[in-house]
């Protein structure tokens, strides 16, 4: 592979040329240009949302990247995309997401696991603008199929979701069930396109990362998630308990104080530790629950760090870390089931883990406060924590909050 790294400053006009004669000559090669301007990399994206794209930005805002079309087909696996990237430039990233069941399709056209390596990417650190791009020699011919999503406005009705609710009650009093999270599908009517929405919702935010997911140009996955599911520098790896929810217009004080709120944040972080300390050297977290806010609500947050052992793979933290019950429940498995046989639809990649990895680095985020722009209308996801003493209307509220960001976009 032709690696190259260039030191002189062009114009984004001008870096598209120097590699559009690499693409004609289908050489294998990784490139980086550095660009003597910022580029607004939505707008860049919005020109090629024909193909396949993706659109990543870190939480802290320090990174973002846009990238268009296919380096080499797309990789079925985490499994297979670490595999590949262990050959390849360490710059070189792989963007994608999983499912959050294991026997989920994706809607169809996303997979139960699927990630690609853009052709054509602008990315930014901090204020610097760079374009990559990768040219691989795998390439063939990909195929997707569409799933159905059923049309209902909510699955759930509110009076269904209180009927659900009270069928948990006999085994929180028997405690088979300590914590479970259940999910409302909303569809909607938004005229807007994915990206133009996905500006609206970044105007809103301030501690999010903000994703657009369309493996074949086609359905698009988009989202401002609060939750990180973790980050992995060499064998370095941070994560977070991110659960307890209220409306921002509460007094945080008194999300601090409730009892409620406290054991389900509680049953997240123990879970955690209790996941990482087979595959770590050592374990650390934060002292108690501190508050963090997004747009509509606010939330109860314990950070959490681990020194990962050097035989552990990607795949090995994906594994023990999705699905937290933060999205799932506790006991894990037995939350799994009931979540399958109360919900009525496909969550697809919503409440699955979505991001990027390169060959020694990776960070992945929570696909929650998430759509999805299929081609029969919006659908929208948002869950709550049901733990013993939930209130039905109270939790119907509060995926109401959570959903707010989407409804504000729809045609009216």
């Amino acid at each position: 592979m032709n690696i190259l790294q260039k030191e002189e400053s062009l114009s984004l006009p001008q870096a598209l040329l120097r590699v559009e004669g690499m693409h004609q000559e289908l050489r294998t090669h990784f490139v980086r240009i550095p660009l003597n301007h910022s580029v607004d990399i939505l707008s860049w994206i919005e020109r090629y949302t024909d193909r396949p794209f993706v659109y990543w930005c870190s939480r802290n805002k320090e990174e973002e990247w846009g990238g268009i079309d296919l380096a080499e087909t797309h990789y079925a696996s985490i499994r297979i995309a670490q595999e590949r990237l262990k050959s390849l430039h360490p710059s070189i990233r792989a963007f994608g997401g999983m499912s959050f069941a294991r026997d989920s399709d994706g809607w169809g056209e996303f997979g139960n696991q699927t990630f690609w390596v853009p052709k054509l990417c602008i990315y930014r650190k901090e204020q610097h603008y760079f374009l990559e791009s990768t040219q691989l020699p795998h390439q063939t011919s990909s195929s997707y199929h569409f799933g159905s999503l059923l049309p209902d406005r909510y699955i759930p009705s509110q009076e269904n979701w209180t009927r659900i609710i009270d069928e948990t009650y006999e085994d929180f009093q028997q405690e088979t069930l300590h914590k479970i999270v259940l999910a409302r599908q909303s569809r909607l009517q938004i005229s807007i396109s994915p990206l133009e929405a996905l500006r609206a919702l970044k105007r809103q935010q301030s501690s999010t990362f903000d994703f657009a997911f369309s493996p074949y140009g086609n359905s698009t996955f988009i989202g401002c998630s609060p939750e990180r599911l973790f980050s992995l520098h060499e064998q370095k790896l941070k994560t977070e308990a991110l659960a307890g929810t209220r409306s921002k217009e509460i007094d945080p004080i008194e999300l601090l104080q409730s009892e409620k709120d406290l054991r389900e944040h509680l049953y997240v972080r123990d879970h955690i530790l209790k996941q990482l300390r087979p595959i770590s050297q050592k374990v650390t977290h934060g002292p108690t629950p501190r508050i963090i806010q997004n747009s509509n609500v606010i939330h109860l947050q314990t950070t959490i760090e681990a020194s990962i052992k050097n035989d552990v793979s990607i795949e090995d933290i994906l594994s023990v870390l999705h699905p937290t019950p933060a999205v799932c429940g506790l006991p894990q498995e037995y939350a799994r089931k009931k979540i399958s046989s109360f919900e009525q639809f496909d969550r697809g990649w919503y409440a699955g883990p979505i991001g990027w990895l390169s060959a020694n680095a990776a960070e992945f985020a929570v696909g929650i406060r998430s759509a999805l722009f299929h081609q029969d209308g919006v659908y929208v996801w948002a869950g709550a924590g049901i733990v013993e003493g939930s209130n039905a209307e109270q939790e119907w509220q509060e995926i109401e909050t959570k959903s707010q960001q989407y409804f504000q976009l729809e045609s009216k």
